[in-house]
């Protein structure tokens, strides 16, 4: 996982600008089994509506941050992929850039989507999201 900043790779080489002052997390889920696939399910809220299992933000005052629909996106960024063994795949979450004064936030994101059960958890410092500007 890393954060990035205000602009998307589009594909070509080139970056698109949303509009708003957003936070973008990009995860890059990488297959290390050697024989079983994955069966990938993003994060992102969607178009139609919010994923089966959304990410979550949090910053340490414990202040939610609703995902963020992005209308433009990358055509290789799929809402659902299978994994190949020895593949991966990059999901990209849309966030508000955490309030003044936060000091980090927890991002959760529901293991199901992966075909597993329980939650994966990161806490990541305010720091890294403003690094990359």
């Amino acid at each position: 996982m890393y954060v990035m900043p205000d602009k998307v790779p589009n594909g070509l080489g080139l970056e698109a600008t949303p509009t708003g002052d957003n936070l973008h997390i990009a995860i890059n889920i990488a297959n290390l089994s050697k024989a079983n696939p994955i069966q990938f399910s993003t994060w992102r809220d969607l178009p139609t509506g919010r994923s089966a299992g959304p990410a979550t933000l949090t910053d340490n005052y414990g202040h939610v941050y609703p995902a963020v629909h992005f209308d433009f996106l990358p055509a290789y960024l799929q809402d659902t992929a299978v994994i190949d063994p020895g593949l991966d795949h990059l999901d990209i979450l849309v966030f508000p850039k955490p309030a003044p004064g936060a000091k980090s936030f927890k991002l959760e994101l529901p293991a199901r989507n992966l075909g597993q059960s329980g939650t994966i958890r990161f806490e990541v410092p305010v720091e890294l999201s403003t690094s990359m500007e």
